[in-house]
């Protein structure tokens, strides 16, 4: 799939993942849960993938493929990837502190942040902006604070 995406991702145009469907010939739901969870992440990933639209819902509207709720609107195993991976995926502010050395290591998905650092000693605030591009492999971002 990278490769593929890679590939399309060559021509400069922005891809979309439509009508997102996993199925596996035993029906395990479980395995079909897994694969489902690689594919999503891998397209999300993508510098070059601009969305995902899942072909997909309960089983009670018809949705044979992928279906998310059972006919008691109760998540499959697929439909608890989905709210899983919108979980982890959405926004959020976070706090986190620096280890002995005042260092971070945080994974980034392509979009922009704004990074507000606190001296722990002075109380002291420094804010900058950042934008993690497709451009961007392996960023490193030093800061230093003079208290």
């Amino acid at each position: 799939m990278r490769t593929a995406l890679d590939s399309l991702g060559s021509t400069g145009l922005p891809i979309w993942l439509t009508e997102v469907n996993v199925v596996v010939d035993d029906k395990n739901q479980t395995v079909q849960a897994e694969y489902l969870e690689q594919v999503l992440r891998e397209g999300y990933s993508h510098p070059a993938v601009k969305g995902i639209i899942m072909f997909a819902g309960p089983a009670n509207a018809e949705f044979d493929k992928t279906v998310l709720a059972d006919k008691d609107f109760k998540n499959t195993p697929a439909g608890d990837v989905v709210d899983k991976l919108i979980d982890e995926w959405k926004f959020q502010t976070k706090e986190i502190k620096a280890d002995g050395k005042g260092s971070i290591e945080i994974p980034l998905f392509h979009g922009d942040y704004n990074i507000t650092v606190k001296d722990p000693v002075s109380s002291s605030l420094t804010a900058f902006s950042y934008k993690m591009t497709k451009e961007v492999t392996g960023d490193t971002v030093h800061l230093r604070i003079n208290a």
